[in-house]
């Protein structure tokens, strides 16, 4: 038993880095395109959540129409923070960068 368990462990976890590396290879470029507008939604989807939990603690925490109201509240947060962050990253790069992230990078 053990020669056959062994070596199929050693394949998966070979397998997972190969993977892995592949997807590296496969992403890397279409993120290093929109690596700004990322980190700005990130931000502004964690900002969202924060300005939503103060809410949570003053309403009743299981009736259906607050947790209607609450999945609604942070679809919509979501969505409109995710859509400003993506319009503002090109100004906000421009300013900030004075050009791209990716020619900041290559200069600094």
């Amino acid at each position: 038993m053990r020669q056959y368990v062994k070596p199929s462990i050693e394949l998966m976890g070979a397998l997972q880095r190969l993977f892995g590396f592949l997807a590296g290879l496969w992403l890397a470029p279409l993120i290093e395109e929109y690596l700004a507008d990322y980190c700005i939604a990130y931000d502004c989807t964690n900002s969202v959540m924060l300005l939503h939990s103060p809410g949570n603690i003053y309403q009743k925490p299981f009736s259906r129409k607050y947790l209607k109201a609450t999945k609604r509240l942070y679809n919509t947060g979501y969505l409109l923070s995710s859509w400003f962050a993506f319009t503002v990253s090109v100004p906000l790069e421009a300013f900030l960068f004075h050009g791209t992230l990716r020619d900041w990078f290559k200069l600094n």
